[in-house]
């Protein structure tokens, strides 16, 4: 048996930082992972691959850290999220859109992407970050920070339509509605993590009935889970 000496000696020559002098930190990772994807402006803390649906020859990969870039760049937005959208060739992905936030400027935090779901021709998108507003409110300004929202986008290949928004039926701060989400055939069940039960944060999901682009909840009561 090694001594403790003799045992720490040979950690310091296995370890790949030193035992003395200066250590050197990186966060590059590992270099390029076989069969791996990223999207095509994958940039810092974009966490892409955060969420992930599959469904025949289509996938799409939540980027809920992805940042909006306007023309001025001190107008960047970070963490407004996006959704790439990809297609399988073979045992090949290639991408063929970049899905953003399209019912209002993204905002700082919206985190669209941070859940995905694919049902039929249908896109489900979670931002638990978004800001509902009250539209009869003209400064636009919001009204339920961090409620949460699911976009429906209805397409294929590069061309998706927004068709519908899902929000929670009791909207209010912080429920991060839209954190996760799942669907098969007509029922979508859609996660708010942050909301407040008996106490704060407890967390739920809602069940939703689907006819089409038409979602409701799925029964006359509160329809949660938890």
């Amino acid at each position: 048996m090694f001594g403790f000496t003799t045992r720490f000696a040979l950690i310091c020559m296995l370890a790949t930082v030193a035992c003395d002098g200066d250590v050197t930190v990186s966060d590059a990772g590992p270099g390029t992972i076989p069969g791996n994807l990223s999207g095509s402006d994958s940039d810092h803390s974009d966490r892409f691959g955060s969420a992930v649906a599959l469904s025949g020859e289509l996938m799409a990969v939540g980027a809920p850290g992805d940042d909006s870039d306007p023309a001025d760049a001190d107008e960047r937005i970070p963490e407004s999220g996006a959704v790439f959208v990809y297609e399988r060739s073979g045992v090949a992905f290639n991408q063929v859109a970049k899905l953003k936030r399209p019912d209002a400027d993204p905002r700082w935090g919206d985190r669209f992407g941070a859940a995905v779901a694919l049902v039929d021709d249908l896109l489900l998108i979670g931002a638990p970050g978004a800001e509902l507003f009250d539209t009869s409110d003209e400064t636009r300004e919001p009204s339920y920070r961090d409620s949460g929202a699911v976009y429906v986008f209805q397409g294929s290949g590069s061309s998706w339509t927004l068709v519908a928004t899902i929000e929670s039926p009791a909207p209010f701060i912080d429920q991060q509605f839209g954190s996760a989400v799942t669907a098969s055939g007509d029922t979508v069940i859609i996660g708010a993590s942050g909301a407040d039960l008996d106490s704060r944060d407890v967390g739920t999901v809602i069940v939703f009935h689907r006819d089409g682009t038409t979602f409701t909840v799925a029964t006359d009561t509160t329809a949660s889970l938890r």
